[in-house]
């Protein structure tokens, strides 16, 4: 299996000896690879996303992928901020791009993310994301389209790491760290 993560906090875990990760590339992508898993950390963006899966495709060997990391609340998730540090199992993609048209159905159930290409942080922009999903990010959707074009199966995981302008994003994010890093099943 290829996990995706957009950044190294995201991928802490691939560092504690006990999952047995080695890095095996370091450009243009970092990656690493245990016995059953193999990681790649994408970069932050549609653009950085697609070209990392892509790239995988042509120099690593797997059949499914999982992409997990942070989403931020729109406006159509109720609660967010009591729902701050959930994993969400993501069943629908879309994007707010223009000439990304369409959806990427991934699971019967579950939340619809919707990516953007910039930080979705006001409460105007929250309002807009929430036309066309219950969480944003900013690769889910160029990850769902590399992986319908390549044949790949994809399952997508975002933890709720931001609500609202005023809440502290990068407090969350250690959180979203942390909490990645005692997922065993995810890295062993």
């Amino acid at each position: 299996m290829l996990i995706l993560v957009a950044s190294q906090k995201e991928a802490v875990a691939v560092e504690r000896a006990e999952f047995g990760y080695r890095r095996i590339y370091s450009e243009p992508f970092e990656v690493w690879k245990n016995d059953t898993r193999t990681l790649i950390i994408t970069g932050i963006g549609l653009v950085n996303a697609s070209l990392a899966f892509s790239w995988a495709v042509g120099n690593l060997d797997f059949d499914s992928a999982l992409n997990i990391g942070a989403a931020g609340a729109t406006s159509a998730l109720e609660n967010s901020k009591d729902l701050c540090g959930k994993f969400f199992k993501i069943s629908k993609v879309k994007c707010l791009e223009p000439y990304n048209f369409g959806q990427f159905e991934l699971a019967e159930e579950g939340a619809t993310l919707v990516t953007s290409s910039r930080p979705v942080s006001t409460q105007k922009q929250r309002e807009y994301a929430g036309e066309f999903g219950q969480l944003v990010d900013m690769e889910g959707y160029a990850i769902a389209r590399a992986a319908e074009l390549f044949g790949k199966k994809l399952e997508i995981v975002k933890m709720l790491t931001d609500f609202s302008e005023n809440c502290d994003i990068s407090e969350n994010i250690t959180l979203l760290r942390d909490r990645l890093a005692d997922c065993e099943g995810i890295w062993a």
